[in-house]
C-alpha cells in the first residue's frame, strides 16, 4: 500500500498495481486523464495500465512510482516539476512511463514532488 494527498495504491500478490482517488493529473495510471477537473475520481480501485511483475509502489503528491522485478522504475501522474524523470512527458502521464537513467534498482521512495531510487554500487 502507498498513498499521498490525491490517491491510494495497492500492490496485489500477482504483481499488478491498483489505484483509486483523484485522477486530475492521471494519478490512477489507467490511461485516462481529465485535465484537473475536481470531479474526476474513482471511488473503487482500477488497475494501473500495463504494469506487471511489480515488487514495490510509492505515491508522490499527484502520482506514483512502481518498481518492477527487473529493476526498472515506472511513473505516472503529474510531471509539472519533472517528477517522472522522462524527457518525453510534458505536464502529466495518464499511463506508466519508464523513469530514465535507472537500472538494477533495489528500492524506491517518494516525497512530495520527487522520487528516490536505491541502486547498486557501480
Amino acid at each position: 500500500m502507498a498513498g499521498r494527498d490525491k490517491g491510494a495504491y495497492a500492490l496485489r500478490g500477482d504483481g499488478t498495481v491498483w489505484a483509486w482517488g483523484d485522477n486530475g493529473a492521471g494519478q490512477l495510471g489507467n490511461g485516462e486523464g481529465c485535465g484537473q477537473v475536481p470531479a474526476c475520481e474513482s471511488r473503487v480501485p482500477v488497475r494501473v495500465a500495463g504494469l506487471t511483475d511489480v515488487s514495490g509502489v510509492e505515491g508522490f503528491a499527484f502520482g506514483a512510482y512502481a518498481l518492477r522485478a527487473d529493476g526498472s522504475v515506472w511513473g505516472w501522474g503529474s510531471d509539472r516539476t519533472d517528477e517522472l524523470g522522462n524527457a518525453d512527458v510534458v505536464d502529466h502521464a495518464p499511463s506508466p512511463v519508464p523513469v530514465g537513467g535507472l537500472a538494477g534498482v533495489r528500492a524506491i521512495g517518494a516525497g512530495w514532488q520527487t522520487g528516490f531510487a536505491l541502486v547498486p554500487d557501480p
